[in-house]
């Protein structure tokens, strides 16, 4: 839970929302025969590749799939390798 939802009261998911949202991934995965760790897995492989480079900020690697709101049928898999923030000062 980040600050801002702390502040302002996000509202938590219960465990038949969070059911419902695992479900639904696990669906998704199969249709497009993938195994149920793919995300996992590629997210470890892509932590492999990039700790290599120390620019970036691998503990923080994401990788999602996504649905497109106006097609259902679209999906994207989405993969953010966010970079180190540099520090300041010195």
């Amino acid at each position: 839970m980040g600050l801002l939802d702390f502040l302002f009261g996000k509202k938590k998911k219960t465990s038949a929302e969070e059911a419902k949202e695992r479900l639904i991934v696990l669906l998704k995965y199969e249709r497009k025969k993938l195994p149920t760790d793919f995300r996992l897995r590629l997210k470890e492989d892509l932590v492999e590749v990039f700790k290599k480079y120390p620019q970036f900020d691998v503990d923080n690697i994401r990788v999602d799939l996504v649905e497109e709101q106006s097609n259902e049928n679209f999906e994207q898999l989405l993969i953010s390798i966010p970079f180190k923030e540099e520090k300041k000062g010195g």
